[in-house]
């Protein structure tokens, strides 16, 4: 009989159906502090309903439970939120993963940051400091102007990172991210860094790229092709949440040599191995400059990839850390492909979407998918909201679609309420 393999805490579509496809066994350990579902339940042969923000010892009894039914092959994760479980769940079953001193690394921001200064040098990426008071804050604002990035140090996804512009914004904008932030991690179980909860930062002037890679136990990487990202700052938002993303043919070899550099030096600085690291850098005139790395696949980065080339880097992932030699190849491109994902410029309840009938009606359009019902609350990145509508844009030609997203751009007022 097969072994399963579980994925932690949530998926969506586009995640697990080429490993699913290959006949493996499946199941699901989600958590409910953030109500999470599975896309399609008859895919699964065990959903295991857990609260992620109990002890690791509970998770790991739930885990051995779910072994003594169906021995388990391997733990998968595609979250920032469970990257510390899935460590502790590989060390326990002496699984391939990360190493646990690499886990501080990647789910602190300063730590990140220190970490890719000692390795690569401070050019490498933005100034930053850890913020613990007002007059530190104001003192950094002055040594390097404005504008400049406020973000927590301990959350993914763009949450509650703001772009403040002006001097006279600047303490109202760190004390609302503050509490926004306690609120936020308290309410999710999160240990407030020693660290601090909030990092200021030089802002990155230039178009936000990245490049997933994948990390065998030697440390070595395979890096994907560079996806062009537009951020909510790009569309005057004043926010970072990721708006489209498609794999971008046209960048200067220059620029894909400066990024490969990086991902390569960050991927060292962070110590990671056995994994999918998520590598986000700027583009600034001054030549690529690092921002994140996390250790799991970007959001719908293995979406972009099979649709794009054909190629799975989650299956790619799965069978790696199963001790399988792979070899990831992206010579052949086989059509232009895009993710859209707006979000409303306030909160609001969700109505429903206005414009889906002028959506549906451009030329690139594939799908959409709607990931919550009428009457809940949704609303933009820095309030501390994840997306909600994503759509689904594929084309021979990548003018085309990148013109469809232009439209999609235009269009005010996309969601009712």
């Amino acid at each position: 009989m097969k072994k399963i393999i579980v994925f932690l805490g949530q998926i969506r579509s586009g995640e697990y159906e080429s490993i699913k496809a290959t006949g493996a066994r499946l199941a699901a350990i989600l958590d409910t502090s953030r109500n999470a579902k599975i896309p399609v339940e008859d895919d699964f042969e065990y959903i295991i309903n857990h609260d992620f923000r109990k002890p690791a010892s509970e998770l790991i009894a739930v885990a051995k439970e779910l072994n003594s039914k169906a021995p388990i092959n391997a733990f998968l994760n595609f979250r920032e939120s469970y990257v510390r479980e899935h460590a502790v769940l590989n060390g326990e079953f002496g699984f391939k993963g990360i190493d646990e001193h690499s886990v501080p690394k990647v789910l602190n921001k300063t730590l990140m940051r220190e970490a890719f200064v000692r390795h690569l040098g401070s050019d490498c990426t933005a100034n930053f400091e850890n913020i613990n008071d007002e007059t530190q804050l104001m003192a950094f604002a002055d040594c390097v102007g404005f504008p400049l990035v406020l973000k927590p140090t301990c959350l993914a996804a763009s949450l509650f990172v703001t772009v403040v512009r002006e001097k006279s914004h600047l303490i109202d904008a760190y004390r609302n991210g503050y509490r926004s932030t306690l609120h936020y991690i308290e309410q999710h179980g999160i240990k407030v860094p020693a660290e601090g909860l909030i990092q200021a930062e030089e802002f990155l002037q230039g178009p936000l790229y990245s490049i997933d890679a994948l990390v065998d136990s030697e440390g070595n990487a395979q890096l994907t092709p560079m996806v062009g990202v537009i951020t909510g700052n790009d569309r005057n938002y004043g926010d970072f949440h990721h708006f489209e993303r498609s794999v971008r043919f046209d960048v200067a070899p220059h620029l894909r040599q400066e990024a490969a550099t990086l991902a390569v030096g960050g991927i060292a600085a962070l110590g990671l191995k056995n994994c999918v690291a998520h590598v986000e850098f700027v583009a600034t005139p001054k030549g690529a400059r690092l921002l994140e790395i996390a250790a799991r696949p970007g959001a719908h980065r293995n979406r972009l990839m099979e649709k794009t080339f054909g190629v799975s880097l989650n299956l790619a992932y799965y069978r790696m850390v199963c001790g399988e030699h792979v070899k990831l190849d992206f010579s052949k491109p086989l059509r232009a492909f895009s993710i859209v994902t707006p979000f409303p410029r306030k909160v609001i309840p969700f109505e429903g979407i206005k414009r889906l009938a002028d959506i549906q009606s451009l030329k690139t359009y594939k799908q959409h998918e709607i990931k919550v019902k009428n009457g809940d609350q949704v609303g933009p990145a820095r309030s501390g909201f994840y997306s909600t509508f994503q759509i689904e844009l594929e084309s021979n030609d990548l003018h085309s679609v990148l013109s469809d997203v232009k439209t999609i751009e235009r269009m005010e007022n996309i969601f009712n309420g």
